[in-house]
């Protein structure tokens, strides 16, 4: 009866979370994007429910071209695709379908806090959740961490299940290497977590098969991704093209030194020598040119990836990081809420922390700021690459306020 009674709280947490979100992306964020990330995947999405494929964007809205892309992995598009399906193909329609997976993550996230602290700490995590600005923010901008988001929040709650009993169940493992490869269609760092996860299950059942099973399973969940990109293009493409292109706009005179350190510039684009290249081959060109900048100037990177880490977590120019995330095509005001709230839950989320001490149940949690670090070390520091901490963060927050009243 608690549990049925705590599951309706829940339930009913996540549908405050929607309708606020809802409320954003209709009313307040109505302003729709004119090019960058949010239409790419918008048209595509439009594209494949018409049957063109993971078509690439911008060629057919300027020449009516459609040649195949990978230049994100295809999660947030085909989980957009389903509003296309139905008949809704407009920005407005495809946020509301970012606002719906925001709202899951709020269930999932009060799971993974009861998982760990039972409800007193599960309802607590999910009402914050709901409210917490850099969960919400990313559906009125129309970019994938809102269903990155969701997915991380099952990876952790797949992960906790996994190694809860004292023999591993091999079902539950393969459901974390699901939950994982799943969430690498989304953004592809995730698969990251397949070695650190699947790591930490088989360092607790004492046996190399649950790491095995997690990684082969994440692999081959991408797999068919992959297997299109070698097949469509000349040059090899795992699973997108993007981090090449970071590569070229984060590696630069403009970029490691002077007012946009550790962040991104236009400054920094070479264009590529012949306009006939595809994808594959202007990422590898622009992958060469990144990689070559940063060799030559290598004793730099340490500052370079400091300034990085530093935006990324709050301590490095902070105001500064939050202006410039609004070029993503967040509101200024909610950016600087966002930040605050960030500050205000890492004192409830370090006791949670220090309470799960003992329980040896941290480590799901720190492979999200592991995953944070490694991605904004390689590419640039920005507010949105730290949605997987902002998830463990709420919910050891929810931890240390079911803790702190007790």
């Amino acid at each position: 009866m608690r549990d049925r009674r705590a599951l309706a709280i829940l339930a009913g947490i996540s549908l405050a979370a929607l309708a606020l979100r809802v409320w954003v992306v209709l009313v307040v964020a109505t302003r729709e994007p004119t090019g960058g990330d949010p239409l790419y995947y918008s048209v595509q999405a439009n594209l494949l429910a018409d049957g063109h494929g993971f078509a690439e964007p911008f060629a057919w809205l300027e020449r009516g071209e459609f040649t195949p892309s990978a230049i994100h992995p295809p999660g947030f598009t085909v989980w957009l695709s389903i509003a296309s399906l139905l008949g809704f193909e407009s920005i407005a329609a495809h946020k509301v379908m970012s606002a719906i997976a925001g709202a899951a993550a709020v269930f999932v996230i009060g799971l993974v806090a009861r998982r760990v602290a039972g409800w007193r700490a599960g309802l607590p995590a999910a009402a914050i959740a709901a409210v917490h600005p850099n969960l919400w923010i990313v559906d009125g901008a129309l970019m994938p961490e809102s269903l990155f988001a969701l997915g991380i929040a099952l990876v952790l709650l797949a992960a906790l299940h996994a190694s809860s009993s004292s023999s591993t169940s091999v079902r539950l493992v393969v459901m974390l290497g699901l939950a994982i490869g799943l969430t690498a269609l989304v953004r592809s760092e995730a698969l990251l977590l397949a070695v650190l996860l699947g790591g930490w299950i088989a360092w607790r059942a004492r046996s190399l098969a649950p790491a095995v099973v997690t990684v082969v399973v994440a692999v081959a969940v991408v797999a068919p991704w992959t297997i299109r990109n070698l097949v469509r293009f000349d040059s090899p493409v795992l699973l997108s093209a993007n981090g090449d292109e970071v590569l070229r706009n984060a590696n630069c005179d403009a970029t490691w030194g002077g007012r946009l350190l550790g962040f991104w510039s236009l400054d920094c684009y070479v264009p590529e020598p012949s306009a006939g290249m595809d994808e594959a081959e202007r990422a590898a060109f622009w992958r060469g040119e990144g990689l070559a900048y940063v060799r030559d100037h290598a004793r730099r990177l340490p500052v370079v990836a400091g300034a990085r880490l530093g935006r990324v977590w709050g301590v490095y120019r902070p105001r500064q990081t939050v202006e410039l995330s609004t070029v993503e095509g967040r509101s200024r005001s909610a950016a600087e809420a966002g930040q605050l709230a960030y500050y205000a839950l890492l004192v409830p989320a370090a006791f949670g922390a220090w309470s799960l001490r003992r329980r040896v149940l941290l480590w799901p949690f720190a492979t999200t700021a592991i995953l944070v670090t490694a991605v904004t070390v390689y590419a640039y520091g920005v507010i949105r690459f730290r949605m997987p901490a902002e998830v463990a963060l709420v919910v050891l927050a929810g931890v240390g306020l079911s803790r702190a009243r007790r």
